[in-house]
């Protein structure tokens, strides 16, 4: 682990590591200071950039945008009463009551410290653990790796903010979506209804780029307005007094740290209650607890340490299983897939040095945020007075351009789009999209791992209780089920009618009805294939079925549809459906560059209003940012449309 430590500082030093570490920090500044954007939108925007790069380059990157977004969350929870990440959340109680005290940039020291601190002690803590685990990964077998995967999505879907039974839904369309495309194990092909395209299966980082990037900016362009309004809510002062507090109370710093860490390493639990539990762990053991939710500065140290801290404990469970424990990992699983990095016992065993440089590149990021978090706090804060427009139609064209660029198939820009309807759907329907990208990541691991079970068994599947790895996992996989519904039980029993009225989750029962026929038609073309073929895909489409009819029956406890409420109307978010789909045939016409100089123009002017000047110049600047970027810098042959076909 030295050896490959060392490698990774030689990297930073002196192969141009320090540059790449530098700018993922502040990228990740930037997308955890704008509400609502986070690390998986920040990674799956920018995906696309790193094609070509050097692998450890792309680490540094990426571990400097991981590792400084909980920094960049923390000044609007504080100076806005808006956190910028969920995990984000717990700061906001005592961050921004200390900001209305004229203390804001006294917690801005003591969030950007903590944040720091507990960064680098989660790394630590990390690095401590990685020799161990990979002694005992090489004890994994494919009945193993089976379970893991399973276990990791269950305990992933059940664990989505309460929605149990659409947690479990949306892990049972990915799984039907991952069996899409060509059997590694058998042969043939299943699903594709005939086209080619689908051979493959569905291209992960277009679905990731589309249901987090795309969805994002439809939400934003539902919405429209800027991400905050109040500038007068933006004032900073002592941010010394805020660092040198951290430091007095590195108990809670220390406290803090632990529990991220080890709260992050279990898959769906991850930051925000990491960061709850941090801060109530602090007020139980406060010498002044009633003082917390009007001004503690304890209550602002320790869920900033756990925040970052937790980005450690995440790592484990996607670096040394690939199970990635929140959607951010999600993600970046994508990024070390694209670089030809397979998560799991291999990459630990043989990419150790990339590892190493991921952990480092977190680790120090989480300092290089810290200071320029203390140092440009102000013009941080104000970056969300942004109006959102201007957001809109460059992040469109920067996936849809980079989702092509990856395989130069149109199409991949077609399915980015897509999913990100879907993803809108999910958001605004109430649907977990975690579960979803996690199954389509995890279901072929699941498959190919479980027959080859099978084949290793002569298909006795007691090979499965067999050994005692494998009867852990299956005991844990049966636990990670049943305690969510022992609670929601004893929930029921103790506050009756009321309770069932509390877990049903808004969206009606329409959506679930349109889930439940596709399943039906899912599991009736399962029929068509070979016994061992359609095992598990016809499994996928049954529970998915069960969880649809499940999910109408809770809903109809109501006596009537919950529809999502909000300051969207139905059309906003027709035209804002109109404007992202425009896009794409403008895109086949004219090619890449001509259509985004056009659509930013007139998305600007027809829907924003914005003057021609600025419409032009923004249209411009894109434009030639792509260009400089994919065709310039990156040597793509970006598609130039049927007008002007390929260059």
């Amino acid at each position: 682990m030295l050896d490959a430590l060392a490698v990774a500082v030689g990297g930073l030093l002196l192969g141009g590591g320090a540059f790449y570490l530098v700018a993922g920090a502040l990228v990740g500044l930037l997308f955890g200071v704008i509400p609502g954007l986070g690390g998986p939108t920040a990674l799956a925007l920018l995906i696309p950039l790193t094609f070509g790069v050097d692998t450890s380059a792309v680490m540094f990157f990426a571990g400097g945008i991981m590792g400084a977004i909980p920094a960049g969350g923390s000044v609007t929870a504080i100076l806005l009463n808006t956190p910028g990440t969920a995990p984000n959340a717990a700061t906001v109680y005592d961050g921004y009551a200390m900001t209305r005290n004229g203390q804001g940039g006294t917690a801005l020291g003591a969030a950007a410290a903590a944040s720091s601190i507990g960064g680098v002690l989660g790394i630590f803590i990390l690095f401590a653990i990685l020799p161990a685990a990979r002694s005992v990964i090489l004890h994994f077998a494919p009945p193993e790796y089976c379970l893991l995967g399973v276990l990791g999505l269950c305990a992933i879907a059940v664990s989505s903010d309460g929605k149990l039974v659409r947690g479990l839904l949306a892990a049972s369309l990915g799984l039907m979506l991952a069996f899409v495309g060509y059997d590694n194990v058998g042969g043939g092909v299943r699903f594709t209804a005939g086209i080619d395209y689908l051979w493959d299966g569905i291209p992960l980082i277009p679905a990731l780029i589309g249901l987090f990037a795309i969805a994002q900016i439809l939400s934003l362009c539902v919405s429209g307005g800027s991400i905050a309004e109040d500038p007068t809510a933006v004032e900073v002062n002592r941010v010394s007094d805020g660092v040198v507090a951290v430091f007095r109370y590195f108990p809670t710093v220390l406290r803090g740290s632990a529990i991220g860490a080890v709260v992050g390493a279990i898959p769906a639990v991850g930051g925000t209650v990491a960061a709850f539990l941090a801060y109530s762990v602090a007020a139980q053991t406060s010498k002044d607890p009633e003082s917390f939710g009007k001004g503690n500065i304890e209550g602002v140290i320790a869920p900033e340490a756990a925040n970052n801290a937790r980005e450690g404990g995440a790592l484990i469970p996607t670096l040394a299983f690939g199970i990635p424990g929140s959607a951010e990992m999600a993600v970046f699983l994508g990024l070390l897939i694209l670089h030809g990095l397979q998560p799991g016992p291999t990459l630990l065993i043989n990419h150790l040095d990339v590892v190493a440089s991921l952990l480092l590149s977190i680790a120090l990021a989480c300092v290089v945020a810290s200071l320029v978090c203390i140092a440009v706090a102000r013009r941080l804060a104000l970056m969300t007075l942004i109006d959102v427009n201007w957001l809109v139609p460059a992040i469109l064209a920067v996936s849809t351009v980079g989702a092509f660029a990856l395989r130069g198939n149109l199409i991949d820009a077609i399915v980015t789009i897509v999913f990100g309807f879907v993803g809108y759907a999910m958001l605004r329907l109430d649907y977990p999209r975690l579960p979803l990208v996690i199954a389509l990541f995890l279901g072929q691991v699941v498959e190919i791992n479980f027959r080859q079970s099978l084949m290793i068994a002569a298909g006795d599947w007691t090979i499965f209780l067999s050994r005692g790895l494998s009867l852990t996992l299956l005991l844990l996989i049966v636990l990670s089920i049943a305690v969510p519904f022992v609670r929601f039980l004893m929930r029921r029993g103790r506050r009756g009618r009321r309770a069932i009225a509390e877990s049903v989750v808004p969206g009606g029962s329409v959506p679930s009805v349109v889930l439940a026929v596709v399943a039906v038609i899912y599991v009736a073309v399962s029929y068509r294939y070979d016994a061992a073929s359609q095992m598990l895909p016809w499994l996928a489409g049954s529970l998915a079925l069960a969880l649809a009819i499940a999910d109408v029956l809770v809903q109809r406890k109501r006596a009537r549809s919950v529809i999502p409420s909000g300051t969207s109307s139905f059309h906003n978010e027709l035209t804002a459906f109109t404007w992202i789909g425009v896009f794409l045939p403008l895109v086949v016409v004219f090619g890449f560059y001509a259509a985004v100089l056009l659509y930013v123009f007139s998305y600007l002017r027809l829907h924003a209003g914005k003057g021609a000047v600025g419409a032009i110049m923004a249209a411009g600047l894109l434009t030639v940012f792509l260009f400089a970027v994919f065709d310039v810098l990156m040597g793509y042959d970006i598609y130039r449309g049927v007008l002007g076909g390929l260059s």
